[in-house]
């Protein structure tokens, strides 16, 4: 599935003080670092909370809004113990476990998210903002139906269309497409500029196979957002499942242009590259990905395959190697490597290496087919008879591997055998199975002449 736009908008509650002393400094440096907090001068207003608490060590209030200050910093680890130090003084203290709670979720802390804001429920039960990033709680951590339960509480108290809007992501997730249609679309009436509906929407019909609604819908949030690199990207998914190599090669030209650090768009854009056969831009869109993430296993066996089909294998076992370095039991890698030295004719690696690949997953059918093949160059029948047998048992109606299998009881002067291949294959492909009789033909004269 496409990712969604979910729509974070989270907050931390500032407590706002209306009742100062007339000379009591603590108050008065605290409510200069709300003013600067609310103005967005962070870093200054940490200073005041930090004078103002040498003055009263223990104000909640001014701790909580240290602690936001903190966040807001990026200092989250600092924000969450002064934050603790606000419970440890007063337990029910709602707003800290608000805050909390939306600290932790910021983290991907889940259960911890997840205490602390159940905690601030508890005490306040009309929090929408609470039932809002509780409803992100259970949308990241894949527990759609809470999640909904939250999001549906959340409109209901604030009317947020965010809310609305992840409520159609829940739906999304769960399958239920019509509803998650109906919650973007009521989005999109009550807000038609709200551009993250309509790349949710086109994500809910290309689901479906409605292509055409997809696309205009994607263009449609980039009309409204021409940044919204998200929507670049899924059109260029759209394009590229349909073999719209050129128009998939624009949206993700553009995608990584906008964004050169977003990941899936370096990606796509090597694939589309390796389809439409630039093998050397291929890699270095491949390359670019890895400078943002040097340990993507997955992206050094693709980098290797491009090499194998460049006919440079030595430096494709050089890539294929470094993934298993990263990943030693990526049976993709082992199967390219594989490839790799059977074309450089070490039959001897290939084999270990296509045997690795099996014993990870026995089902991989194109390195039982290949591990046999390598038995067949090396002329060792019986065990090339044993691995194409095992991988018609995968695949029973693959025409080529019932033509090798006869070909093999040929080498081996089974004709009997041979011959139900042929039965087999003129059910399955005609042409392989007169190519076969060929073969059989051809192996008689072959003998008569001796």
């Amino acid at each position: 599935m496409k990712k969604l736009a979910l729509v974070m908008s989270l907050f931390l509650i500032l407590v706002i003080s209306n009742s100062f002393a007339q000379e009591n400094p603590a108050e008065d440096l605290y409510r200069m670092g709300q003013e600067l907090l609310n103005g967005g001068q962070y870093k200054e207003a940490l200073e005041y909370f930090n004078r103002s608490l040498e003055i009263a060590p223990d104000d909640v209030m001014v701790l909580n809004d240290k602690g936001v200050a903190l966040y807001f910093l990026n200092r989250y680890r600092e924000a969450i113990e002064i934050l603790q130090r606000v419970l440890e003084l007063d337990p029910e203290y709602t707003t800290a476990y608000y805050n909390l709670g939306t600290i932790y979720l910021e983290i991907e802390d889940y259960p911890q998210a997840e205490k602390h804001l159940l905690e601030a429920l508890e005490r306040q039960r009309d929090n929408g903002d609470a039932h809002y990033n509780l409803g992100l709680v259970y949308l990241n951590s894949g527990d759609y139906y809470k999640a909904l339960v939250h999001f549906q509480e959340a409109f209901r108290l604030s009317q947020n269309l965010n809310a609305l809007n992840n409520s159609g992501n829940c739906y999304y997730y769960l399958g239920f497409w019509e509803l998650a249609e109906e919650m973007y679309q009521k989005v999109l009436d009550q807000d038609p500029s709200y551009f993250y509906a309509y790349y949710n929407l086109g994500n809910a019909y290309a689901e479906q196979g409605e292509l055409q609604k997809a696309e205009a819908l994607y263009k449609k949030a980039i009309d409204l957002d021409p940044e919204y690199t998200d929507a670049y990207n899924a059109l260029g998914n759209l394009y590229y499942t349909q073999e719209k190599y050129p128009q998939a090669l624009e949206t993700y030209q553009k995608t990584v242009t906008l964004d050169p650090f977003y990941i899936s768009g370096w990606l796509n854009l090597g694939n589309t590259y390796y389809e439409m056969g630039y093998l050397y831009r291929s890699i270095d869109a491949y390359e670019k990905l890895l400078e943002l993430n040097p340990n993507d296993h997955q992206v050094l066996t693709y980098i290797g395959i491009n090499y194998i089909d460049l006919g440079r294998y030595h430096t494709a076992i050089e890539k294929l190697q470094e993934a298993l370095h990263i990943r030693p039991d990526y049976a993709p890698a082992f199967f390219n490597l594989g490839n790799a030295y059977f074309n450089i004719n070490d039959l001897s690696s290939a084999v270990a290496m296509y045997e690795k690949v099996l014993a990870i997953d026995p089902e991989y059918l194109l390195a039982r087919y290949n591990l046999a093949n390598c038995y067949f160059q090396m002329e060792k029948y019986p065990e090339a008879i044993s691995e194409y047998q095992k991988a018609i048992e995968l695949d029973p109606d693959n025409p080529e591997i019932h033509y090798q299998l006869g070909l093999t009881y040929i080498k081996q002067g089974a004709m009997e055998e041979a011959e139900k291949q042929i039965k087999i294959l003129t059910a399955l492909d005609p042409k392989l199975a007169q190519k076969l009789r060929q073969e059989i033909e051809s192996r008689g004269r072959s003998d008569s002449t001796l």
